[in-house]
């Protein structure tokens, strides 16, 4: 968990097959530096950032592939095992 002074409080998760989440503008996070999650763990609830203030309580996520940003969407439904 890092606490950056526009984006808010982020998560960044690395999972075992090149892929990270980013959860950003949490206002509560439930996990800390080094903890095992697995798909379906809550690690956090929406908060605000300075970067986003007038869309009220919210999510940033972004998912980066072998180094590169792609769009979440696409992956949706998805067991990270068949990515």
């Amino acid at each position: 968990m890092k606490e950056d002074n526009l984006l808010g409080k982020t998560v960044d998760i690395k999972h075992n097959n090149e892929i990270i989440s980013i959860y950003q503008s949490l206002g509560e996070v439930k996990v800390k530096k080094d903890d095992v999650v697995k798909q379906g763990d809550i690690i956090g609830k929406s908060g605000t950032s300075n970067f986003s203030k007038d869309l009220g309580d919210h999510l940033h996520f972004e998912l980066i592939y072998k180094g590169q940003a792609v769009n979440p969407e696409e992956y949706y439904e998805k067991e990270l095992g068949d990515l």
